[in-house]
């Protein structure tokens, strides 16, 4: 995956698989993806609830060598990003397309049913957070 990917772990040993998929986007219990295909996934989101993916946005990191990298999110947090996710998810199952404006630096568009299983896996992390009570990680690597 050549470019910037965004980053997400959930919390739990790193053995313990978040789920078992065959998505290349999971890797025990991290989820790694294209940086611009997750910023059109946050596009698409803010269609739905700007503000709760402006909170999307921001749990999502920074490439900052020096920012911290871990999430600490209340129940209500945490369930109000699980609620935009699952949202988003039916709405790009059932759509099949996206409304919003691609970011400059995407260079291909995926098949939708891949942008569906990237907003599980997200959503995963967030639940796992929320199940263990324990931060989730996130952070952009370039």
């Amino acid at each position: 995956m050549a470019g910037a990917r965004q980053v997400f772990v959930a919390p739990g040993p790193d053995e313990d698989a978040l789920t078992v998929t065959d998505l290349p986007w999971l890797a025990g219990r991290a989820v790694v993806l294209p940086a611009p295909q997750w910023r059109l996934v946050v596009a698409e989101a803010a269609l739905l609830d700007p503000q709760a993916a402006a909170e999307l946005r921001r749990v999502s990191g920074d490439f900052a060598y020096d920012s911290d990298p871990d999430f600490s999110l209340d129940h209500e947090e945490l369930a109000a990003l699980v609620r935009l996710l699952t949202g988003l998810g039916a709405r790009l199952a059932e759509r099949r397309t996206f409304a919003a404006q691609p970011p400059e630096d995407l260079e291909f568009v995926l098949d939708v049913d891949d942008y569906v299983g990237i907003v599980e896996l997200v959503r995963l992390v967030f639940e796992e957070s929320d199940r263990t009570g324990l931060p989730f990680r996130a952070w952009v690597e370039v």
